[in-house]
């Protein structure tokens, strides 16, 4: 649990994997923590099939369901770029602050990130991997792209991807998700997966082209009380 987008009254909640699974009655005690100190409104993160179902009994509503997709990693693609000014490296702390702002351009309020959440994306899993694609020919603001992976024993997941929308259509997307899942397979993972918005057309395109199927179900976000 943390304060959602630094909003003390409003928190975020996600549950981690457990014995037994997800329990109506861990839900209500939490709610019941969380309005004892102030709380008015909850936002989870996304959740499958069968939390969903438990958040529902316990009185939260779907805010937005997500597709999932699924990628081997048998065959990939060279993720290396055409255009000689871009490239690809690791992120720094020095980057954090131009990362949120292509963050904030690429997606809607509700979906964007603050410092927290970045940090959140990046300890998700015990290896991460933080890339940024920057244009060395912009001296102005040279970050334009970056991805953020994470592994969990033989699981992959891609947590974050985004490109300015001023630099869409350049393939900056497809090298970023190429170098992360050519990175994953280097580290000996089975499979990656990816989450995108159902509306986010052109994400869930740019996933399908370099080979993610998707999954026969959908995840869900989650909220109660006061929506953010």
């Amino acid at each position: 649990m943390r304060a959602w987008r630094s909003q003390p009254r409003i928190a975020h909640l996600t549950p981690l994997r457990r014995p037994g699974g997800l329990r109506r009655r861990d839900v209500d005690e939490v709610v019941d923590s969380l309005v004892g100190a102030g709380v008015t409104g909850v936002v989870t993160g996304a959740v499958g099939p069968h939390e969903e179902q438990v958040f529902l009994d316990a009185g939260f509503a779907v805010h937005e369901r997500l597709l999932l997709l699924r990628h081997d990693l048998a065959e990939l693609s060279d993720p290396s770029l055409d255009q000689h000014s871009v490239t690809m490296r690791r992120a720094g702390r020095r980057d954090r602050t131009t990362v949120l702002d292509v963050d904030t351009l690429a997606f809607g309020d509700f979906w964007q990130l603050d410092d927290a959440g970045l940090s959140d994306a990046i300890r998700a899993t015990p290896h991460a991997r933080f890339r940024v694609a920057e244009d060395r020919s912009d001296s102005g603001t040279p970050v334009i792209g970056y991805a953020i992976t994470g592994r969990a024993g033989t699981s992959g997941f891609l947590q974050r991807l985004a490109v300015r929308p001023d630099q869409q259509g350049r393939s900056i997307g497809r090298a970023l998700v190429l170098d992360a899942l050519q990175w994953l397979k280097r580290r000996r993972a089975h499979h990656a997966l990816v989450n995108t918005q159902h509306v986010n057309e052109r994400a869930a395109e740019l996933y399908e082209r370099v080979g993610f199927v998707r999954e026969p179900y959908d995840l869900a976000v989650l909220r109660w009380g006061e929506a953010p």
